[in-house]
């Protein structure tokens, strides 16, 4: 399954976008809202997709956590279930 076991470092992220590549012909993340906390942004709204193999086009829920540091992304996490996700870092 797509990231079930996650991805760290810069060979991991380019592996994470040949992954997504791979899974969707089309995948659009639109954000609703975002907050940023100094060096971190934290945002939510839906990701749009369609399979590439199977043509089933969907939607969900999602968020999104950047950390910077020195202007660069440091972090990245992208989560279905945002509310749980907020709740875990102690955001209503």
């Amino acid at each position: 399954m797509l990231g079930e076991e996650g991805y760290n470092g810069h060979d991991a992220l380019r592996r994470y976008l040949s992954d997504i590549h791979e899974a969707f012909e089309d995948l659009r993340p639109l954000i609703d809202d975002a907050l940023e906390i100094g060096e971190v942004v934290i945002a939510v709204g839906r990701v749009y997709y369609r399979g590439r193999e199977s043509g089933v086009e969907t939607d969900s829920a999602a968020g999104w956590i950047f950390k910077f540091r020195h202007e660069k992304v440091i972090v990245f996490r992208a989560f279905f279930e945002p509310e749980k996700q907020l709740e875990a870092v102690g955001l209503p």
